[in-house]
């Protein structure tokens, strides 16, 4: 799933926790990575996946990520239409 840049938040650091639980966009290029997605569940972040949908699935395991492994993270600036 691509999305446009003028749709998505700037990059925040690791430190700041985002607002809303849900899928987040990871700054994974230092892993190797051009697109990284993890999930959020308002308190930990879980391991991440090529695609949002595949993150969402990989929370349902519940491998949380440990802080020192943080990533700066972006998330979309609007709810998508069809989104529960």
């Amino acid at each position: 799933m691509r999305v446009a840049e003028d749709s998505v938040t700037l990059w925040f650091q690791p430190t700041v926790k985002p607002k809303h639980i849900g899928v987040y966009q990871i700054y994974a290029r230092s892993m190797g990575h051009e697109q990284l997605y993890r999930y959020w569940d308002g308190t930990h972040w879980y391991l991440g996946h090529s695609t949002p949908r595949k993150a969402a699935k990989k929370a349902e395991v519940r491998l949380i990520v440990f802080e020192r492994y943080l990533l700066p993270w972006r998330g979309l600036k609007h709810k998508p239409k069809n989104y529960g």
